[in-house]
């Protein structure tokens, strides 16, 4: 598997290539265009892309109902422990 981008270009492709994907060589070429990252670009691909924006959230909640449902016990990250653990904060 290959990629290769121009990080120059304003506009570049982006060139994927891998060995064989079910007996067939496989190559797939993708023409992008660099804007900046803005809150202005931000709201416009909500506003252009709303199911799939509301798709995603929709996925998380029911994979977290589905979790939640089987009683799978939820664990914080260990980070978050760390720093709720009253042991700790009386060493400080």
């Amino acid at each position: 598997f290959a990629e290769s981008q121009s990080e120059s270009d304003s506009e570049s492709p982006l060139d994927s290539e891998s060995a064989r994907v079910h007996g067939r060589p496989f190559d797939v070429t993708l023409m992008l265009r660099r804007q900046p990252l803005s809150a202005a670009a931000l709201t416009r691909v909500l506003l252009v892309y709303p199911a799939m924006t509301l798709k995603v959230a929709a996925a998380i909640y029911w994979q977290a109902f589905r979790l939640w449902a089987a009683d799978v016990p939820f664990v914080p990250h260990p980070r978050l422990l760390n720093l709720a653990d009253p042991a700790r904060m009386s060493d400080h």
